[in-house]
């Protein structure tokens, strides 16, 4: 493959090997395209400040696995988050279903008495 800009829309059009052998030549995109992709992508930038071991561990095992260890670390936060989702949903549902029933039985109680009352009136 001859030298050649590569945008994003022709990523997939090289390989790995064409990057690491130097056979193609891709230039970082302007500031609004990366504003736009990260708006298409839902994605926010951010800053955290992590312990050097956590970071060079998390590149290390992104690089077994063959990742950026960004994406990696994205990936096991967003499921990280979606699995606390899921258990505080299920915690807030099971709260409302023991206070649902329980109105449900104190409005039964108060039926049965209003009507054990009016049979006494009557």
């Amino acid at each position: 493959m001859s030298k050649a800009n590569v945008s994003v829309r022709d990523e997939h059009e090289f390989t790995a090997e064409d990057l690491a052998n130097g056979s193609v030549h891709i230039s970082r995109t302007r500031a609004e395209q990366e504003v736009e992709i990260d708006n298409a992508l839902g994605l926010q930038a951010i800053s955290i400040r992590l312990p050097k071991k956590l970071i060079d561990e998390l590149k290390f095992i992104a690089r077994v696995y063959g990742v950026g260890y960004q994406p990696l670390v994205r990936n096991h936060l967003e499921f990280y988050a979606e699995s606390e989702m899921k258990m505080i949903k299920r915690d807030l549902l099971d709260d409302f279903q023991v206070k649902h029933a329980a109105q449900q039985k104190l409005a039964s109680q108060s039926a049965t008495t209003k009507e054990s009352k009016s049979r006494k009136t009557a």
